[in-house]
């Protein structure tokens, strides 16, 4: 999503391990997946989350009394993991946060 955005808030992909952050210890698979931010600039009325972020982003432009608004997850989808719950046992979850599907800036 970021090719066209010349630096302003955009979603990119990283292929993430769980055994290179150290979560290889509880979560058996998938063993990596392609995980998604958001990154890049948030100039005034560009994706703005709402009304607020457009003020923000407005202040921030004419006199900087204000932080500029953040690019953040504005949606996810779900991913499941196997994985050793509290007590130890195997399970399967569902976590609806980990795939971003959209950015916005707030």
């Amino acid at each position: 999503e970021c090719g066209k955005s010349e630096g302003k808030c955009c979603m990119r992909a990283l292929k993430v391990s769980f055994q290179e952050i150290g979560w290889d210890d509880w979560v058996l698979a998938p063993r990596s997946y392609d995980m998604r931010f958001c990154q890049g600039s948030c100039p005034h009325n560009y994706r703005a989350a709402s009304m607020h972020a457009q003020i923000q982003a407005r202040v921030h432009a004419l006199s900087r009394a204000a932080p500029a608004p953040c690019c953040v997850p504005a949606e996810y989808d779900p991913m499941v993991l196997m994985h050793y719950n509290g007590e130890g046992r195997l399970v399967s979850s569902v976590f609806e946060d980990m795939l971003v599907t959209r950015c916005h800036c707030a």
